[in-house]
């Protein structure tokens, strides 16, 4: 899981998103068997950066809301530090400046 998810963020870090998407998708697969809620919450944000720099706007959210859910159900602060602020980083490249200065905040 932690080899896939680290793959999954070099990919990222380097554009080749598909290829990180795969990794993280991987990484989510095991951690989804292990109940391990900790890596799931990082690896939705993960994923969410992918569909960013992708272009697909839509699924980032989801996969933002996915992982603040778990954060705020582990009550990890800076999990839902780092949802919110790729939410509102999703919101401000639509121009909704509203929705990304609520989740700024």
């Amino acid at each position: 899981m932690n080899a896939h998810y680290a793959l999954g963020l070099i990919n990222k870090s380097k554009a080749e998103f598909n290829i990180a998407k795969d990794h993280l998708e991987k990484a989510l697969e095991i951690s989804l068997k292990v109940n391990d809620d900790e890596t799931t919450a990082k690896i939705y944000n993960g994923m969410a950066e992918v569909f960013i720099n992708k272009g697909e706007p839509t699924i980032a959210l989801e996969k933002c809301y996915k992982s603040l859910k778990i954060s705020e159900n582990r009550n990890d602060k800076k999990g839902i530090a780092t949802s919110l602020n790729l939410i509102g980083i999703i919101y401000w490249n639509q121009d909704n400046y509203d929705l990304a200065l609520t989740h700024y905040n």
